[in-house]
């Protein structure tokens, strides 16, 4: 893959949707910025990174403001309320303007030195997931999401097996067949594979939550996957391939 410099443009949009990130936000620009100068080595204006503030009741937004003169690559969007995850990382997607988007989550348990990786993988794929091989959860949400997605496996044929992973990568034309709707980022790579979409999946680093307070639950989680497997099962057999 050509390196973002070499034809101009934006060539690399990467989006990250946070909610009461404050504490893990800086941390995480400066852990990406490392890995953006080892993928552009003059021309920033090459790359974006657009975080997306989803009505965050801390300090997230000032941080952020703060932080622009540091980073000319940051394009923070802030939502007047919170509207969930999928919501969030819709409006990012609809923002960017690269030709290959990376999307990872805003609380440190994806490492951004995955991202040359998954960066390379596209020259074989349109769609790159990351799967957490060695993860760093509480015993009881690594049960359920595995519970989870072994049912996906086996009714959907689910192209990836962690579909939790927020660290993934693809191609521009994927854009088109991403449906938005609630809990949809968990299965961006269904929908493009369902599309006839190249998928591919590597192995990632995966860090335990240090900072912050996570957002997940059982409840938003497994429950809501059974529910969501009924509309997927649905989509698989009518959607209409490009």
């Amino acid at each position: 893959m050509s390196t973002p410099e070499e034809k101009g443009g934006c060539k690399i949009s990467i989006v990250i949707p946070c909610y009461n990130e404050v504490e893990n936000i800086p941390i995480l620009l400066e852990r990406l910025d490392n890995t953006i100068k080892q993928l552009v080595t003059r021309d920033l204006d090459t790359i974006e990174c657009i975080i997306v503030n989803d009505g965050s009741t801390d300090n997230t937004k000032e941080t952020l403001e703060k932080l622009l003169p540091q980073y000319s690559y940051l394009k923070p969007i802030h939502l007047e309320k919170n509207r969930g995850q999928s919501y969030a990382l819709w409006r990012g997607l609809k923002s960017s303007k690269g030709e290959v988007i990376v999307i990872l989550d805003g609380d440190l348990q994806n490492d951004p030195n995955d991202i040359p990786r998954i960066l390379k993988e596209l020259e074989l794929a349109d769609f790159v997931q990351g799967y957490r091989e060695n993860r760093q959860d509480t015993w009881l949400r690594s049960w359920v999401s595995k519970q989870a997605n072994r049912i996906l496996r086996i009714t959907l044929d689910m192209p990836v097996r962690d579909t939790g992973c927020a660290l993934k990568a693809m191609k521009r034309d994927c854009l088109d067949f991403i449906l938005p709707f609630n809990g949809s980022h968990r299965f961006y790579a269904f929908l493009v594979h369902t599309a006839g979409f190249i998928v591919k999946e590597i192995p990632v680093q995966h860090h335990s939550r240090t900072l912050g307070k996570s957002k997940y639950n059982i409840r938003n989680r497994l429950f809501r996957t059974l529910f969501d497997l009924l509309g997927l099962y649905w989509w698989k057999k009518r959607s209409l391939q490009r």
